[in-house]
């Protein structure tokens, strides 16, 4: 399966329960003044994957 989430534990998990992940959609949610600190605290405390929506289409395979 492909999976629309920014949550690498969800993919660890996943994969633990027998579920074949061949890659992840990343999802995209727009920074602005009032969400910044809650994004970096995602990413800083439960390492959620953030990317540059610049990059060319943002999705990630996984090596496994």
């Amino acid at each position: 399966v492909r999976l629309l989430t920014n949550n690498p534990d969800k993919i660890d998990q996943l994969t633990r329960f027998g579920v074949e992940v061949s890659g992840r959609e990343p999802l995209w949610v727009g920074e602005t003044e009032q969400n910044r600190d809650y994004l970096a605290t995602k990413a800083r405390r439960m390492g959620h994957i953030a990317f540059d929506p610049s990059d060319r289409d943002g999705s990630e395979e996984t090596n496994e």
